[in-house]
């Protein structure tokens, strides 16, 4: 049996002031499309795979440079041990391109490895546990490339039916929109939950840690040399989704950023109000 999903996916959202030493009003458009698709070889074995294009524009001049396409494909199997559990790998490579003319040319070049687990301790607990290796190379040699391993581990615990905590911890490469040469590896964990209070509102508080090491040389590598940021925050959200496709978010946050370098050093209180229209997936014909 053959399944899949195809979309696309729109934000238009202001950058935040974190990487940037223009402190101008910056506007961030981001486009994504997709198609993945599921092939069940037998009742335990399937094969799945998938692509993904993605594009981003800046609208502040000092940070256009930092304008993106990036094409993904992606291809895995995985096995059905038992029960809700699973065991697969998957394999992605990542090709994402820069403006022509730039004075940096940060194009590069991305494979990623990972074998993933999914299993249930019992009715009410379940773990998502991963782990690979990522190797990035770009075109500009003066930006460092990388290799090495990365992971991520999670469990998801329900209590009761209106209740859930969740908890993770992770090992990933990451970028910010306005700074991708200035990538890092990220070390953190959380601790979430979340509360239906009724069928339409759900109420979320979040707390996270993250240390950063950067990698990539760019405009953030200021004076000491490599930058190195250690980030904490806390998140109260609430969810209404008075209908099927429409849903209204209320939060506040509160984050703090340590670093080695002064400039990057902040406080940071931050109410955010949004709502998402969701149109749905299509499925592929079998």
């Amino acid at each position: 049996m053959f399944s899949g999903q195809v979309g696309a996916n729109y934000s238009k959202s202001l950058a935040s002031f974190v990487n940037s030493t223009e402190y101008a009003r910056n506007v961030v458009e981001a486009t994504s499309y997709y198609a993945t698709g599921r092939y069940q070889v037998g009742p335990r074995w399937a094969m799945f795979g998938g692509v993904l294009e993605t594009g981003a524009t800046l609208t502040e001049a000092a940070s256009q440079a930092n304008d993106n396409h990036t094409k993904s494909v992606d291809f895995g199997t995985d096995y059905a041990t038992g029960g809700r559990n699973t065991l697969g790998w998957e394999y992605r490579y990542t090709d994402a391109r820069y403006p022509l003319g730039s004075a940096r040319n940060e194009d590069y070049r991305e494979d990623t490895w990972r074998a993933f687990e999914r299993f249930t301790l019992s009715e009410k607990t379940e773990l998502d546990v991963s782990g690979g290796y990522l190797k990035r190379d770009y075109a500009n040699t003066t930006i460092d490339s990388f290799s090495g391993y990365i992971w991520r581990a999670g469990a998801d615990w329900h209590p009761t039916d209106k209740f859930q905590l969740q908890a993770a911890g992770w090992r990933n490469l990451q970028a910010y929109v306005v700074a991708q040469s200035d990538y890092y590896v990220a070390n953190g964990g959380s601790i979430a939950t979340r509360w239906d209070t009724t069928e339409k509102i759900y109420l979320t508080v979040d707390f996270s840690y993250q240390a950063q090491d950067y990698i990539g040389v760019g405009e953030t590598d200021i004076t000491q040399g490599s930058r190195r940021d250690k980030v904490t925050s806390a998140l109260v959200s609430v969810d209404y989704a008075p209908f099927r496709f429409l849903f209204l978010t209320l939060g506040y946050r509160h984050e703090n950023r340590g670093s080695n370098e002064t400039l990057f050093r902040y406080n940071d209180n931050i109410i955010d109000a949004r709502f998402i229209v969701r149109f749905g997936t299509w499925a592929l014909p079998h």
